[in-house]
């Protein structure tokens, strides 16, 4: 999914979570744009529809959704206080997570970026399988990071010479965790930063 196209609306009876975000479904004449629910339990395929919905002058609920329940681990972050920390997630989570079932994605040169609800990002690189850790180190202090912390599956660095926040880089698909920070800028500017280390070590 990508970008959200509505927001919350508790009027006319419609109540609960009403983010929706754009995927593809299959169908027999190949891949078509949807709008799918912040819930993934149904889907539109137009944006009108879905604003019908919300206003409530016309139109139902959607199509039903099927989708792997492995993918939903956090799907039901939708149905709590918006005021919550819905999305923090642990190291584990950061490293196993399906991002793919995530609304609010950003596609950049070279990644995907994924908001989190605590201000943290999470950049996830286009054909990286693994990162060796020990091998990028010295790259990325040239690139105005120092290491702080390092174990096998991620290390974490804090900026010193560039303005693209601490960050944690792990090993697995080579994601990059950029923490503390609101701006989306300083996310894009860290994922500007990585692609740059990607594309000299390949």
């Amino acid at each position: 999914m990508t970008k959200r196209v509505t927001s919350k609306n508790r009027q006319n009876g419609h109540t609960g979570c009403h983010d929706w975000g754009i995927s593809r479904k299959m169908t027999t004449g190949g891949f078509k744009r949807i709008f799918v629910r912040g819930d993934y339990a149904r889907f539109q395929w137009n944006k009108g529809a879905i604003e019908l919905y919300l206003s409530g002058n016309a139109g139902g609920e959607g199509g039903k959704l099927n989708v792997d329940p492995s993918l939903l681990q956090f799907a039901n972050c939708c149905q709590t206080d918006t005021h919550q920390d819905t999305l923090a997630m642990s190291e584990d989570d950061i490293e196993s997570f399906h991002f793919i079932s995530m609304p609010g994605k950003t596609t950049e040169d070279g990644y995907d970026l994924y908001p989190l609800q605590d201000g943290r990002w999470v950049i996830l690189p286009e054909d990286v399988d693994t990162v060796v850790l020990p091998k990028v180190r010295e790259s990325m202090k040239q690139l105005g990071w120092t290491c702080t912390a390092e174990n096998e599956r991620c290390d974490t660095y804090s900026p010193t010479a560039n303005k693209a926040g601490e960050v944690k880089l792990f090993a697995k698909d080579g994601r990059m965790l950029v923490s503390n920070c609101v701006a989306k800028a300083v996310a894009i500017e860290a994922g500007g930063l990585y692609m740059e280390l990607l594309g000299a070590v390949e």
